[in-house]
Order: C-alpha cells, then structure tokens, then sequence
C-alpha cells in the first residue's frame, strides 16, 4: 500500500518534469565524463588548488585579498573530508555546475515558454564553455548557479500579480552569496537595483535589494580597508594584477577583438553564436521577451569596452560565461521562430550535431581529446613528478614564473605543504635575492628564463639536477647569494 502510494506520488512528478529531468541527466553524463577525462588546467586553476589546500591545513578567517573567499572555503572543507584537493575543487566544480541545470530550466520557461526551456536545456547540456568550468577547480560553476538561480527567484518575483520584498529577498541573497565567488555578482546586482527603478511596483524593492546583494561587496572592501589595501582594492585589485602582466605581454585591440570573436566561434560555437546573436535582435523587436537580452547586454558590454580601453584585459572565457548562458535560449527562440515548429525536432538536433562537432575541433587546439579543457604539457608533467620525487620536506621551492605555470608545479608535486615563494616574470632579481637570503635550507630552484638573468647565484655551486624543454632545476648551497643592484624599476 505504502509502495503504491509512492508511485502515485512520483509518477505525477516525473510527467511534470519530464523535460528537466532530461536536461539535468545530459548535463550530468556531460559534465562527469569531461570531469573523468581531464585533469585540472595551468594557471589559476592550479593556483586555487595550493590556496585551498593551504587553507585546509591552517583554516582561518579570510577577509582581503584579490580573490574571494567562498570557493577557499568550500573547498578547503571539501578537502578535510576528502584528503584530496583535486577531488575536492572538481568535485565542488561539477556538482554546482550540473546543478546549475535546474533553475537555468525554469528561468527559460518562466520566461519563455516549455518548448524553448527544452531546447535551451539541451543547448545548455552541450555549451563546452560551462563544462569545462565544471571540470576545473575555479569559481565559474559555482557562481553561475547561485547567479542563475538567483535570476529566476527574481524575474519569478517580479512578474507576480502582487510582487513581494520576500522573494526579492530571497534573490538579494543568492547573488550576494554569487558575489563572494566572482565579481561580477556585484554587477549583476546592479543591473537588476537599476532595473527594479523603471518598474513602479518593485521599485521601492530597489534599493534594499541593491544593499542586501551587495553584502558582500561592502563586507571584503571592509576586510581590505582593515588589511590596509584602500577602500577601492575590492573592484581594482584584479586590475592591478592585469597592470603588472602588460609589463610582461603586449596585447593590441586588434588582438582582443579577434579573440572576442574566436571564443564565440570556439563556444558554443558559430552556430548557436549566430543563433544567439539573430535571437537577441528579435527581442529588441520585442519578438522575443527581451529582459533576458537586456540583461546580458548589459553584462558583456562593459568587458568589452574594458578590453579595447585597456588591452591588458584580454578576454578570457570565464568572461563570457554568463553571457553565454543568457542567449543560449534567444538561440532557441530564433530556431522557433524561423521554424515555425515545422521541422523543428531535425532543426534543433543538426544544430545540436553541428554545435559538438564545431566546439570539439576548435578545442582541439589545445586538448588531444577534444575537451574544453587544456591539457598540460609533457614537460610539465614530467617537471612535477620529478619534483615530488626528489624535493625532501627541507627543501624550499622557489619557482620563476612564466606562463603562469608555477602553481602546476606546486600543487600536482604536493609541494605546497613545503615552505615556497613565487618570482613573476616581472620581478627584478633582488625578489629572488631577498627570497634566497631569507632561507636557511638548501634551495630546489626551478628556472624557465635564461640563466644568465640569476648570474648572483654561481657563488652558491648550482649543480643541474634536472632538465628539460622548459625547466632547469638546480641545487644549490646553503650559504647566502651575494646582493645584487635592482636594474629594474617597481
């Protein structure tokens, strides 16, 4: 009887959301099986794995610095259950980012309609942009599910009969927690406060739903104010960071306005791009609900703006998440509308045909298994399983950084439990003077530069210890390097 009363109650269920739950299991299969194949990717990637890890080991109170704390933390804690920080990052990656399938779902049928939440839904499952984000130990995946979810709460609110604070609340809430993994929660955030003047029903909502989703906001520039970084490092500390690295990579507008367009073409590829691109100029017709289109505008416009005022902002993927995820459903309503649901079931699967094989050849630039993710290079690889081998827990690393590779070399030897320092590129000699003056311990020094850039270590005997196409790792003695002159000025 108990069995019988179940499935009355799940058989209702699963025909009401037959289509979600189709879209939640493509996503999943997809997600999980890139997550399976590929291992994390170079850069920051690599680098949030030492942070977490380091938080594990000694958890404390984060309050300033460039990054925010949320993903520390919930991989960090990931980590004491796990022992593992690349489980634990991908796995915090992956969950969040199938996750992410459910209130994408509703937001498109609250405001488009089933058909076109469906055939976004499986745009969705395929858009290599976002599984790769759900393959890798960053931020991406988790703030698009609270971004995305705190979307729906809010357009949900919005068009009610008697809108109410409570479910603008709710909205507040879910993009101030987005907010303490990327940025761009706060401009989110802003968008829909602006938003919320224009509507006379809600607009008295509008301000204490920009208070409460800025919470976050106001919180770290607190923490960097108290850290003594400015009352401003919380919006430019990044761009700082992007300052220093034009020092070192020339850029051109011409440059960034190609790799604007490559990412498109990359994903989710040229054909959804177009799709994407034909369905926004139908909803400023207005033959589309465009509040969604406005959104998205607003979010891509700024970074690209950004990118040709200051070249050193070079557009990235990441910066284009959520905007690919706001037109994939104008992808779907243009498909509808020059459609006119003849055909549309062939149409939607060749698109979809079209749209893997398209982003499968262009990420094959850059991964031998045609996943959106970047392999690492063999040279890496053998770099970093010779120094897990080899480097003994009185060892201090110190890494040269180019290309940004340094923290692949920290996190996949398991160096990052071991005392190490990072010299950029940009730093002039006397970082790695003062760095080797400072430790007691031999020195396992990892050198991507020329040599003869490090000339103030010969009286320390460095003995080549390993070496390949990319690293030279030398030992040295335990005595002091003799000072050196800075040549290069801060």
């Amino acid at each position: 009887m108990l069995l019988t009363a179940c499935e009355a109650g799940v058989r209702p269920f699963l025909q009401r959301n037959r289509n979600l739950l189709l879209v939640l299991l493509l996503t999943a299969c997809a997600r999980v099986l890139v997550c399976l194949l590929s291992d994390n990717t170079p850069g920051d990637a690599d680098y949030r794995v030492v942070w977490a890890a380091t938080w594990a080991a000694n958890p404390s109170f984060i309050y300033a610095g460039v990054w925010l704390p949320l993903q520390t933390y919930l991989t960090g804690s990931l980590i004491l259950l796990l022992h593992d920080p690349f489980v634990a990052g991908k796995l915090l990656s992956a969950v969040t980012g199938i996750l992410t399938a459910i209130p994408f779902y509703r937001l498109i049928e609250r405001l488009f309609d089933q058909g076109t939440a469906l055939i976004s839904g499986l745009f969705f499952a395929i858009y290599g942009n976002h599984i790769g984000s759900s393959a890798v130990v960053m931020t991406e995946a988790p703030f698009a599910l609270f971004a995305i979810w705190s979307l729906d709460v809010f357009f949900a609110e919005l068009h009610a009969p008697a809108p109410r604070f409570r479910g603008f609340l709710w909205a507040a809430i879910l993009m101030a927690i987005a907010g303490g993994f990327r940025q761009e929660g706060w401009q989110l955030t802003g968008i829909l406060s602006a938003y919320m003047l224009f509507k006379p029903a809600v607009r008295k909502y509008a301000v204490p739903f920009g208070l409460i989703g800025l919470s976050s906001f106001v919180m770290w520039t607190i923490g960097n104010m108290v850290a003594g970084a400015g009352p401003m490092f919380a919006l430019l500390g990044v761009a700082r960071t992007k300052a220093l690295e034009k020092d070192v990579i020339r850029l051109s507008v011409a440059h960034n306005i190609v790799k604007w367009l490559w990412i498109f073409v990359q994903s989710p590829g040229p054909v959804l791009s177009a799709l994407g691109l034909s369905g926004l100029y139908l909803a400023l017709r207005r033959r589309l609900p465009w509040e969604l289109a406005m959104v998205a505008l607003l979010f891509i416009l700024p970074y690209i703006a950004l990118s040709m005022v200051k070249t050193e902002w070079s557009p990235q993927h990441r910066y284009t998440l959520m905007f690919g995820l706001l037109i994939l459903p104008y992808a779907a309503g243009a498909i509808r509308v020059f459609s006119k649901q003849r055909r549309i079931g062939a149409i939607v699967s060749s698109v979809l045909l079209l749209t893997v094989a398209a982003q499968a050849a262009a990420y094959h630039v850059h991964s031998r298994l045609y996943l959106p993710v970047y392999d690492y290079n063999s040279n890496d690889v053998v770099a970093w399983k010779w120094l897990a081998a080899n480097v003994g827990s009185k060892d201090a690393l110190v890494v040269e950084d180019t290309d940004w590779r340094s923290y692949g070399l920290l996190s996949h030897s398991g160096l990052y439990t071991h005392p190490f320092s990072v010299v950029y590129s940009f730093d002039p000699p006397t970082r790695l003077a003062a760095i080797l003056s400072s430790n007691s311990h031999p020195i396992v020094m990892v050198l991507h530069s020329p040599l003869a850039k490090w000339d103030f270590i010969d009286p320390l005997n460095p003995a080549v210890v390993f070496r390949n196409g990319d690293y030279t790792i030398l030992r040295l003695s335990s005595e002091g390097p003799r000072p050196v002159e800075d040549p290069l000025p801060r």
